[in-house]
C-alpha cells in the first residue's frame, strides 16, 4: 500500500487544503504513490473562502469543492506523516496523540530536516521519522518560528505569501522524502 501524509491547520479552510493539494501533485508528478488528505481542529463542512479560492485557482489549484474535515484519532493513527502549519497544531497533535510526535512536523521544520538529513537508501517514512522525529528535543513545538502565515480574513496578497510558503515547503519536503515514500509498505 501507499504511503498517508496528513496535513493539518486550524480550520482545514485554506492552508491544509492548500498544502495537501500541492503535497499530493508533486508526489504524482514524481511518481510516488501516496494518499495525502488534509483536516483541522475545528468544525466539519465549511467551504473556502472566495477569496482563497479566486487566488489559489490562478495557482493551478481548484479548492472550491473543498469542505472542511474535522481531525479525529483514527485520522491520526492512520497517518505515516503528519504535517502541520504552525506549532501549535504539533502540540495540539501530540497532546491529542503522544505516540504522534515523532510523525509530526511542521512544514518548515520537514522542508528544513529532511533535505538534511535525508533518509538512507534502506529508511521508508516511519523509519526515518523514527530517527529523526524522535531525536527533536521537545523544545522544537514551542514558539511559532516558520509558522505558514494564516490568511483567514486577510486580503489576497495573505493568501499569495501563504501560497509561496506553502509551495517552496512542499517542494523541498518531497524533493528529499520521495525515495522513502515510494519504499512505504503499509501493513
Amino acid at each position: 500500500m501507499s504511503a498517508t501524509v496528513l496535513v493539518l491547520c486550524t480550520a482545514n479552510r485554506c492552508r491544509s487544503p492548500y498544502a495537501a493539494a500541492v503535497l499530493q501533485r508533486a508526489l504524482d508528478e514524481r511518481g510516488v504513490r501516496a494518499t495525502v488528505r488534509s483536516a483541522g481542529f475545528l468544525l466539519s463542512g465549511q467551504p473556502v473562502p472566495e477569496t482563497g479560492v479566486r487566488t489559489l485557482r490562478r495557482r493551478g489549484y481548484d479548492l472550491s469543492e473543498h469542505l472542511s474535515t474535522r481531525l479525529t484519532p483514527a485520522l491520526l493513527q492512520h497517518s505515516d506523516l503528519v504535517v502541520t502549519m504552525a506549532r501549535s497544531h504539533v502540540r495540539e497533535v501530540t497532546a491529542q496523540e503522544p505516540s504522534a510526535w515523532p510523525r509530526t512536523f511542521t512544514l518548515t521544520e520537514l522542508a528544513t530536516l529532511a533535505p538534511a538529513d535525508r533518509p538512507s537508501a534502506e529508511e521508508d517514512v516511519p523509519a526515518w521519522t523514527s530517527r529523526v522525529g524522535a531525536a527533536r528535543p521537545a523544545g522544537a513545538a514551542l514558539g511559532d518560528e516558520g509558522d505558514v502565515l494564516d490568511p483567514i480574513g486577510r486580503r489576497r496578497g495573505a493568501w499569495k505569501a501563504m501560497a509561496d510558503q506553502i509551495e517552496h515547503g512542499a517542494s523541498a519536503a518531497v524533493d528529499a522524502l520521495a525515495p522513502a515514500l515510494r519504499r512505504q509498505v503499509r501493513t
